[in-house]
């Protein structure tokens, strides 16, 4: 799954400059590049919630995957959304499920935390 990740976001890298081009958007290295490290950074996801898990003393394992899964979906649906836009020749906006589950993932383990130390009084 981690190699489908992989060229899932060398495509959508691709497809976005593509659509700057299509779009007239400015594109430059500084963008790309930025553009790349967040990319790598969203790489980070599953490996925080897998020691998230450590911590905790819980089994995070299915956490893990679930990341790999959403950031794969992300992908997918970014790749979508920039084939609308050249299609269409117009930016169509995309839908960001990183933010959502990383959401997720803050509110559960603040949930959990607590109640651990609730259970320690």
């Amino acid at each position: 799954m981690a190699l489908f990740l992989f060229f899932a976001m060398m495509i959508d890298m691709f497809l976005g400059v593509v659509k700057g081009i299509i779009l007239h958007e400015k594109i430059s290295p500084r963008i790309f590049m930025f553009g790349f490290v967040t990319k790598l950074l969203l790489l980070i996801i599953p490996f925080t919630v897998s020691v998230l898990g450590i911590a905790l003393e819980m089994n995070f394992v299915w956490t893990a995957d679930l990341a790999v899964r959403i950031l794969l979906a992300n992908e997918c649906l970014s790749i979508l959304a920039n084939i609308l836009s050249v299609k269409n020749r117009k930016k169509v906006e995309n839908i960001d499920l990183i933010t959502i589950f990383i959401s997720w993932i803050r509110k559960t383990s603040v949930t959990v935390i607590e109640k651990m130390l609730n259970d320690k009084k």
